[in-house]
């Protein structure tokens, strides 16, 4: 005979699941540290690309670092770090191939970007919830899918 779902849920052991808990607790700070280190490569590839708007390693570098926010974010409990990732993604990847240099423009963009996600972490904003925050997200999504445009 097949256990009820109250009898499955009983048999879960309640230490084991606080020290399930504790654990991800930990990784999620864990995250929050390493992507602070993120944040600052982000800053000091941005200072590059403004040196050399066209050097694509270190535009690839960049969308690595997004694409890396927007994987993780959401997993380990900041839902909007995984969306200024994946806005970062689209900003970047769309580039003309047949013109690779970042207008100045463009490089103001990438460190509101990067200044937002250094937002989130400072604040430690773990849900959608937070108004300003939200729709700071919000505007730079526009921005990543071309509702808004810089002037170059």
């Amino acid at each position: 005979m097949q256990d009820s779902p109250d009898e499955r849920h009983a048999a879960i052991d309640p230490e084991m699941l606080a020290r399930a808990e504790r654990a991800v607790a930990a990784l999620n700070e864990k995250f929050a540290a390493s992507i602070e280190s993120e944040i600052a490569e982000l800053r000091d590839l941005t200072d590059r690309l403004a040196a050399a708007p066209d050097d694509d390693t270190v535009l690839k570098r960049i969308f690595d670092i997004a694409h890396d926010l927007h994987g993780q974010g959401g997993s380990f409990g900041y839902p909007l770090i995984s969306r200024i990732g994946a806005a970062l993604c689209r900003f970047i990847d769309p580039r003309d191939s047949a013109s690779p240099a970042v207008p100045a423009a463009g490089v103001a963009a990438l460190r509101v970007f990067t200044d937002a996600a250094a937002a989130v972490i400072a604040k430690n904003v773990t849900d959608e919830d937070d108004a300003v925050a939200r729709a700071a997200v919000e505007n730079l999504e526009r921005l990543a899918d071309g509702a808004v445009r810089a002037p170059d």
